[in-house]
């Protein structure tokens, strides 16, 4: 990537940011904070837009080209005012089904009656109590029952007005006519049922609005990449990023439009440089998990990508651990796929690969919905059906893994003291492979352990910190050592989480079946509860594991691993200054 300043005449900025956008290779960063009254104008559009969007889902079946021929915003304007109008109409139905729900048990009186017979010098409460404890009223008070419900009496009062009487009366609402309240029901109803068709075919102009979102998107950082340009009453500049290969084709536009250029290499320091990741084709699909995750490596930083995908596809099988599993991954990836031909191909792929690697692992440990070689299945590699050998196998990955980030380090560092440290570190983590197999496994560790960590603890003091004063160089090795020793220990042990959760996917499996093979009942009754049973069970499991994968398996490369190689994932993605293609119409 190169850092490129453009500079051009003032009363020319408009068009020169033009040019750079149908250009299409500039990362442009703000040399000034840009502030405008068109940025806001746009911003508040934008939004307007987008609320909009969110306000209305797709409908299938329905088209109105009608809608689509008006201006989108005002599309967004009838959305929204059509959506506000809905909920206010809910509003009143809820309040109208309240008073009617309230009004049900006293059915319909005339509140003029009530009145009529107040003026009569009579008073007349309202109330309700749990039949055990109707309320004692004074001499010349009487109680009419008018309903019981729920162990409930609903009854009304009568005294004369000079009698006070102490009881909490009942309030119901202004109109006491069930079928008037009814009737208002049926009409905000069929409102409410008017608005929501409209509302209906206002959705059908989505893509006309999704359409106007990108073209608002597209002006508003075109409005930002102007207002943020630096210079005076006669020269304008701004500045941002090229990938280098592109280098040649600003400096022919800037020849073209009579711009001066300047090219140079980024500051070591410099934060702003975004990162542009170019992938093989095999490994093209691992995008979308960074994309999911929206973590980007920084422009200074290791591009793990084909480490990720390779490590991922092995901790993926384990925790899902079934080849059962995998078969429906693989057959809903494929469905899925002819389904949305035109969708991108990455998820396919990425998801076709994961279910290729989980099938092998379960073949190989014989597991198939949880029935395992203990059940007459065959078992490919009866090794792995002994919970000690996968769990040293765990650690092995996890001392591999690690191993790989150290070694890549030193690499890098090429023919530097520190590399010796990186590697030193290496030792440390068979050290640790070995230790966690003793203490967790109890296997025997080989006297080798005690070189790997007497060479990787001496390497580490001496290398981790170079330094020309020896006693720095010491001094800052032995605070790396006494950081990172003990973590690194906790690292490779981490690893355990994948047979952990691999263990607990296959016992739920277990557990399920054995339910399900346990029923007692007549005839078709048992396969039919059996069957939901397994469904249900193989469906939360699935569940599970997905979350399993989420939590574990993403994490043994975004923090464990990367840890180790030194990654923050402070990376910004490349996003020139671009004009999208306008939709025709």
């Amino acid at each position: 990537m190169k850092k490129v300043t453009v500079v051009c005449l003032a009363d020319a900025r408009t068009s020169a940011v033009e040019a750079l956008r149908d250009l299409g290779t500039v990362h442009v960063v703000d040399v000034v904070p840009p502030d405008a009254a068109e940025i806001d104008q746009l911003l508040r559009r934008r939004e307007h837009v987008e609320r909009a969007l969110n306000t209305v889902k797709p409908r299938h079946g329905i088209v109105d080209r009608i809608v689509e021929a008006e201006a989108p915003e005002a599309v967004a304007d009838e959305i929204l005012k059509t959506a506000g109008k809905l909920g206010k109409l809910d509003e009143q139905l809820a309040e109208i089904r309240r008073q009617a729900e309230q009004l049900s048990p006293w059915g319909s009186f005339s509140r003029a009656r009530l009145e009529e017979l107040q003026q009569r010098g009579l008073q007349l409460k309202l109330g309700q109590a749990p039949a055990a404890k109707l309320p004692q009223l004074p001499q010349g008070a009487t109680l009419h029952e008018v309903n019981r419900q729920g162990g409930q009496v609903y009854f009304v009062v009568v005294a004369p007005e000079s009698l006070e009487l102490e009881l909490e009366e009942v309030v119901l609402p202004d109109c006491t006519d069930l079928g008037e309240i009814a009737a208002k029901e049926a009409r905000c109803q069929v409102e409410r049922d008017q608005l929501s068709h409209k509302l209906d075919h206002l959705a059908s102009a989505i893509p006309h609005l999704q359409d106007q979102l990108h073209h608002l998107e597209e002006d508003l950082a075109f409005s930002k990449v102007q207002h943020g340009m630096g210079g005076d009453r006669t020269l304008s500049y701004l500045q941002g990023y090229v990938p280098a290969k592109r280098v040649e084709e600003l400096s022919a536009a800037a020849k073209a439009n009579g711009w001066a250029l300047r090219v140079e290499e980024p500051a070591e320091d410099d934060a702003q440089v975004p990162t542009l990741v170019s992938l093989p084709k095999w490994v093209e699909p691992i995008r979308v998990v960074f994309q999911g995750l929206g973590i980007m490596p920084g422009y200074a930083e290791l591009d793990i990508s084909a480490c990720f995908l390779l490590f991922f596809s092995v901790f993926f099988a384990i925790l899902i651990g079934d080849a059962g599993y995998g078969g429906i991954f693989l057959v809903a990836t494929l469905v899925l796929r002819k389904v949305f031909p035109k969708a991108p191909s990455q998820p396919f792929w990425l998801f076709g690969i994961l279910s290729a690697c989980t099938i092998a692992w379960g073949v190989m440990t014989g597991t198939y919905f949880g029935i395992g070689g203990q059940d007459g299945v065959r078992t490919l590699v009866p090794w792995l059906r002994n919970d000690a050998n996968v769990m040293g196998l765990c650690f092995l990955l996890g001392a591999i893994h690690l191993t790989v980030a150290h070694v890549w380090n030193a690499l890098v560092l090429g023919r530097r003291l520190k590399a010796l440290g990186e590697l030193s570190w290496a030792s440390i983590l068979w050290g640790n492979y070995f230790l966690a197999g003793f203490l967790v496994l109890e296997k025997k560790p080989p006297q080798a352990m005690l070189w790997l960590y007497g060479v990787g603890i001496v390497g580490v003091v001496l290398f981790s910190s170079p330094n020309r004063n020896p006693l720095k160089a010491v001094g800052g090795g032995l605070g790396e050592l006494l950081l990172g020793i003990v973590n690194s220990f906790v690292d490779v042990v981490s690893y355990v989480r994948l047979f952990a959760v691999g263990a607990a996917s296959l016992a739920v499996e277990q557990s399920f079946n054995q339910m399900a093979a346990g029923l007692s009942m007549p005839g078709p009754l048992t396969v039919l509860i059996g069957a939901l049973i397994l469904i249900f069970g193989h469906g939360l499991n699935i569940m599970l594991g997905a979350m399993g994968v989420l939590v574990h398996g993403i994490r043994l490369n975004v923090l464990e691993f990367s840890g180790h190689l030194g990654m923050q994932w402070s990376g910004k993605a490349y996003a020139p200054l671009v004009r999208r293609k306008r939709a025709e119409g």
